[in-house]
């Protein structure tokens, strides 16, 4: 439908998310995005071409309780990103070993 603006598209994406029947991801990349897969998962995100993956992964038993009794916090929910180079970035960028030794020092010193 070319003659439908990205604006109405987002204002629709929010409104089926605010309705629970899809989910805003939170993620560091380059655009919004949104999940029809509305039970609780995680994401892998490339950070060479942005793509987003799934991760189907149980969180630790009670570590939203945990980080409440540690933090004195009420903690509402939690989302998990992990970040990597897919394996088609791997394979088609000669130059990975750079993005790799990159993303790994800037999260180091983040830590």
């Amino acid at each position: 439908m070319p003659n439908i603006s990205m604006a109405t598209v987002y204002r629709n994406l929010e409104l089926l998310a605010e309705q629970g029947l899809i989910r805003r991801l939170e993620t560091q990349g380059k655009s919004r995005r949104y999940d029809y897969k509305t039970f609780h998962h995680y994401h892998v995100r490339c950070i060479g071409c942005d793509e987003i993956g799934d991760v189907v992964l149980d969180p630790p038993d009670g570590i939203e309780l945990k980080l409440e009794d540690d933090s004195g916090y009420e903690i509402l929910g939690h989302s998990i990103e992990f970040i990597g180079i897919c394996p088609r970035c791997r394979d088609e960028n000669p130059s990975v070993k750079d993005i790799k030794g990159n993303n790994r020092s800037t999260n180091d010193s983040t830590n």
